[in-house]
């Protein structure tokens, strides 16, 4: 068996490019789950009167919709195939607020409405400070995840 001295420089050349490769797929896909970072935010007003508001993009509704409905699932509150059909729905609508409802059963519909309103303490968004802002002034926005509430209205 060779020593890692004696591999040819090729070799170490397909390394370090799949190494590199590796670093990047692992980037870019660990960027694309962060979905906070594609909050944008509004301000108005003018200094001490200022207020700020977060706005979450259509797309980005619907990918926090689909984790929510998989927290349900590995919750036990939904089963598999209630799951993939109010995925499926979620996915192929336009926007967030276009989901086609008409098929689905009273019990669908309110597994769906948690999911896509973000229902049950699961996702809490919050401002360190969101009105009476001045000029130049840095605020903080968290997103909380409360994995032990779970609240589906009857």
């Amino acid at each position: 068996m060779k020593s890692i001295k004696q591999l040819p420089k090729w070799s170490w050349v397909v390394l370090i490019v799949a190494v590199v490769a590796g670093v990047f797929i692992w980037h870019k896909n660990s960027a694309d789950s962060n979905l906070i970072d594609n909050v944008k935010f509004s301000f108005s007003g003018y200094n001490e009167n200022g207020t700020v508001v977060a706005v979450i993009p259509p797309e980005d509704e619907k990918k926090i919709a689909i984790m929510q409905l998989d927290y349900l699932r590995k919750k036990d509150f939904v089963d598999k195939s209630t799951a993939k059909t109010l995925k499926s729905l979620i996915e192929d609508a336009s926007s967030i607020n276009s989901v086609n409802t008409s098929t689905l059963t009273d019990s669908e519909k309110q597994i769906l409405s948690t999911a896509l309103n973000f229902k049950g303490g699961m996702l809490e968004t919050k401002f360190s400070k969101g009105t009476n802002l001045h000029n130049g002034e840095k605020i903080t926005y968290r997103w909380k995840v409360n994995k032990d509430h779970i609240s589906l209205e009857s």
